[in-house]
């Protein structure tokens, strides 16, 4: 088992991961407690608090430790479990865990099982599984077939005292879940979509976020399409304009005489992706959703 400790932005970070071992995962789950004090919800890890926060009244606790003990015998039976991750920051719980490898489009991927929550009431609890892209360093898909298996829920009393026997009940549409990803992941691999038609899906919807930050993710999808090293457009045939529209898309939408590029979907879909691998589930998650549902309509 490896374990990792270090501060991030001032806060405590504490990673664990390794082999899978029921054994072991538990003994550390068993360190982590979360409970109420007075008005305040207390996680601490061994002897050492890390987060307290007083919620609302709508607030309910969710037991992270208990509800990844219980549901980890349900889950193999359907999910061979390979090795797991365990991150800990703050009030933030996060638990991946890797089944078997498999190719896809002739690229690696390994099937994967998450659950992520929050002691201090930042994030919702969010619970699915995924094909984890072994190119990246944090390539988790989770959008896929969202409407199968995942969950997406805050932490209120209403929802999360159900939250266990939910996961049992969901556990025979796993393989579904897989299943239709997969069938996503071929299908984009057959198809293209025009560059045009591509910016102007990801700017819709949009009013809520800062153009800026639009503008500035389109700019780093296109430094992808130029520099990635699994997934780089190959410019070879295109002209000097062309590959400066390519290079920065959002021009396509807003020069008249910008030339039209036709890209392969699937490329597309793991260049957007990977400028944000290093970020939030919850973020790759909302990411994946808005890509999809450029490529996919």
């Amino acid at each position: 088992m490896d374990i990792i400790s270090y501060t991030k932005k001032g806060v405590p970070f504490i990673a664990f991961g390794g082999g899978y071992s029921y054994h072991n995962l538990c003994s550390i789950l068993d360190d982590l407690k979360i409970f109420k004090k007075r008005r305040q919800v207390i996680t601490q890890l061994g002897d050492t608090k890390i987060c307290s926060m007083c919620p609302s009244k709508k607030y309910g606790l969710f037991d992270f430790p208990t509800f990844v003990k219980e549901s980890l015998p349900w889950l193999k039976k359907s999910f061979p479990i390979d090795y797991y991750t365990l991150d800990i920051m703050a009030g933030r719980q996060q638990l991946k865990i890797f089944g078997e490898e498999l190719e896809i489009n002739k690229e690696s991927f390994r099937k994967v099982f998450y659950v992520r929550s929050s002691s201090n009431g930042r994030h919702p609890l969010l619970m699915g599984v995924g094909y984890y892209r072994l190119l990246c360093s944090n390539g988790l898909i989770a959008s896929v077939g969202e409407e199968l298996f995942n969950v997406r829920t805050r932490h209120y009393k209403t929802t999360i005292n159900s939250f266990l026997e939910d996961f049992k009940e969901r556990i025979p549409l796993i393989e579904p879940a897989f299943e239709q990803q997969k069938k996503v992941f071929l299908q984009l691999a057959d198809e293209t979509i025009d560059l045009k038609v591509l910016v102007r899906g990801l700017c819709k919807g949009t009013k809520q976020e800062p153009q800026k930050l639009v503008i500035e993710n389109l700019k780093k999808m296109g430094k992808s399409f130029q520099y990635s090293s699994s997934d780089k457009v190959d410019a070879s045939t295109l002209s000097t304009r062309e590959k400066e529209v390519l290079y920065n898309p959002i021009k396509s939408l807003y020069e008249a005489d910008a030339p039209k590029i036709t890209l392969n979907k699937f490329k597309v879909y793991n260049n957007y992706t990977e400028i944000f691998r290093n970020r939030d589930t919850a973020i790759i998650e909302k990411e994946n959703r808005r890509i999809l549902n450029v490529l996919m309509n």
